[in-house]
């Protein structure tokens, strides 16, 4: 009987023990496959779908763009046309050059306004606040409707309508200042772009109490 067979650990103890008959051997672990999901591909297949994913989110992203930029310019056709139908009248739109006049002999100078060029005729329509994907900066800009459904920046150094001239400004007509440039939508961050597609639609819609844009990311 072995040792181990005894329930009192005090006659264990004095008892011989005697081999049970069998023997224990160490054995070769035998790998197992791994699961599939584990199984890593080689770096040359692992590194051609990294480009494939990066390819294919390239791809969504420059869809999404254009879609969004096509939706501003459809937006501003609209309201183009929504403003062209409406009472809401066009008035004059020009480029404005400044001028510093030395006042004579006494010293000092007369700084003024006038007409560089008429560039037809639209609408203030408002301040929109954008972000700049380039560099993430925040920006400012008054947005002007031509009739020949341009979108135009305003000048930023001057208020929307100004009097161009020296003198009698009561006799003169107020202008559209602008800086003779197109708004270029390619500069505005995607949430920026749909902020300004969202507000021309508005205008579009006959909301011509202007303007709800902006404030955007």
């Amino acid at each position: 009987m072995s040792a181990w067979e005894v329930w009192d650990p005090w006659q264990a103890a004095i008892l011989g023990g005697h081999p049970c008959g069998h023997s224990y051997r160490e054995g070769i672990a035998k790998a197992t496959e791994p699961c599939g999901e584990y199984v890593q591909a080689p770096p040359e297949e692992a590194a051609e779908r990294r480009r494939e994913i990066a390819e294919q989110a390239q791809s969504l992203a420059a869809a999404m763009r254009e879609d969004l930029e096509q939706r501003a310019k459809e937006a501003t056709r609209r309201a183009v046309a929504r403003l062209a139908g409406s009472d809401s009248e066009s008035e004059p739109l020009a480029t404005i050059r400044r001028i510093n006049t030395p006042r004579g002999p006494g010293g000092g100078a007369v700084n003024w306004l006038a007409l560089k060029e008429r560039v037809g005729r639209g609408w203030y329509i408002g301040q929109l606040d954008w972000t700049c994907q380039n560099d993430g900066a925040r920006v400012s800009t008054r947005m002007v409707l031509a009739e020949d459904g341009r979108l135009l920046e305003g000048d930023r150094g001057l208020g929307p309508r100004v009097r161009p001239g020296r003198y009698l400004s009561f006799l003169r007509s107020e202008v559209i200042a602008i800086v003779g440039l197109e708004f270029d939508m390619t500069r505005c961050t995607n949430a920026s772009l749909e902020d300004l597609a969202t507000g021309l639609l508005e205008i579009a819609s006959g909301e011509t109490h202007l303007f709800p844009w902006g404030q955007s990311a």
